[in-house]
């Protein structure tokens, strides 16, 4: 069967088959209906000429695919397309849930496709534990013992070298660059600390902790180093600072409790 259609000069029109011989006729449905009620039901609406003569190419005398062909072909090739997906998928979640999936699975439950590992750098898991590593040793106020009868009141517990340069960092951080395009160190260090404050206050009564007296030791960090800044784009080029210093000023405040305090066992101190 031929079925085809097209527009000539604006002008729509449709074609009845009839043997060898096609027989245009005006595009209305008047005239469509005419056809189909006198036993052409191969009559069909045309919408182009360009579409008449690709599929059907009129000049070579050959007869084009209908229309309404190429419409069930699209939605065939796309019903094909989506169930190829639904399968790809399938068969990966299937996959993913076997006990081969790269060991994964024994590590815990199954998460299918989310148990994929995600890539994460290791300066972000640097930080974290970084963040541990300072709240476990230096962001926590220690208790300490009472002050003895005419004890010396001194502060013997300097900033270690680490604290000194952990402050340093967060104060003008130098970790984290991008390499070969900008890093940035510190070499030949070398930390100078003095005491510049050391003084108890009277007793009085902490919230949680009872009775107590807070002890304030104050210390200046001088830090020396040479400062190595690598620059690899536009231009590469180094620069470097023998000279570089840079002050810290850290505090070393602590309680120390007051009166006959129980130590025991069951002590919180």
């Amino acid at each position: 069967m031929f079925r085809s259609a097209g527009n000539a000069s604006g002008i729509s029109f449709f074609i009845i088959p009839i043997g060898k011989t096609r027989k245009f006729c005006l595009a209305s449905l008047d005239n469509y209906y005419v056809a189909l009620a006198e036993g052409w039901e191969d009559a069909f609406l045309f919408k182009s000429v360009s579409a008449f003569r690709r599929r059907g190419d009129l000049a070579k005398g050959r007869p084009s695919e209908s229309l309404e062909g190429s419409k069930v072909d699209s939605m065939s090739r796309s019903n094909q397309f989506t169930k190829a997906t639904l399968a790809l998928l399938i068969s990966l979640g299937s996959l993913s849930t076997t006990g081969c999936y790269w060991g994964l699975p024994t590590l815990g439950p199954s998460l299918a496709p989310f148990s994929v590992p995600i890539p994460i750098s290791p300066y972000l898991q640097k930080r974290k534990e970084d963040e541990f590593w300072q709240k476990e040793r230096y962001d926590r106020v220690p208790i300490l013992g009472p002050i003895t009868s005419g004890g010396q009141i001194v502060a013997l517990d300097p900033p270690s070298d680490d604290e000194v340069m952990r402050a340093l960092e967060k104060a003008d951080p130098v970790q984290g660059g991008v390499p070969f395009l900008h890093e940035h160190s510190r070499n030949n260090v070398r930390i100078v600390k003095e005491k510049i404050a050391d003084y108890i206050d009277p007793p009085r009564v902490y919230p949680m902790i009872g009775p107590a007296q807070q002890h304030h030791a104050h210390y200046k960090c001088t830090i020396y180093f040479e400062d190595v800044r690598r620059i690899g784009w536009p231009v590469p080029h180094t620069l470097r600072d023998e000279d570089a210093q840079e002050v810290i000023y850290i505090d070393h405040n602590h309680l120390h409790m007051v009166g006959n305090v129980d130590t025991g066992a069951s002590s919180q101190f």
